[in-house]
């Protein structure tokens, strides 16, 4: 047995199939693996992104109908409906996995919109019902002054 030559290192003076085998398994594992890690990453930020253009749809429209209400002096007999977030809130723990260049931005972007819910939350306990109105608006034009226009590039990236 001294003479064996271990079948795991060569064959005929060549890489033994297993162990050639085992090298292209782990070399496809590894690409399949990174390939899985780019999908995930950029769903994650599709995502967020279309959460975020959607959010700022809604948020324009609803300050234009805040304002006609406004103008027409009668704000009192509707409700104020929470921006909804879902994607954002299951995917804040993926914060890092968005381009740094935007990160940032998304978590201000959605500190903003607890903002605006938080003040919708608080609409009864106003004395004055045009000290909330005013309030209220100035928020949601500051918001889309703020936040209007500062994805373009990303939505166009991610094909919004």
């Amino acid at each position: 047995m001294a003479n064996a030559i271990p079948t795991s290192v060569a064959f005929n003076g060549l890489v033994d199939p297993a162990v050639l085998a085992a090298a292209v398994a782990f070399v496809a594992k590894l690409i399949h693996d990174a390939l899985g890690r780019n999908r995930e990453v950029k769903s994650v930020n599709t995502a967020v992104l279309a959460e975020v253009k959607r959010l700022l749809g809604v948020v324009k429209r609803h300050e234009a109908w805040w304002n006609g209400l406004m103008q027409a002096g009668d704000t009192t007999g509707y409700p104020l409906i929470p921006f909804s977030h879902p994607i954002y809130g299951k995917q804040v723990k993926n914060i890092g996995r968005l381009p740094p260049e935007i990160a940032g931005r998304i978590a201000t972007f959605y500190g903003y919109i607890g903002f605006l819910n938080s003040l919708q939350n608080a609409r009864g306990q106003y004395r004055q019902v045009t000290a909330f109105d005013s309030m209220y608006h100035e928020s949601l034009v500051t918001f889309i002054l703020s936040f209007d226009g500062q994805f373009d590039d990303a939505f166009a990236k991610f094909g919004l």
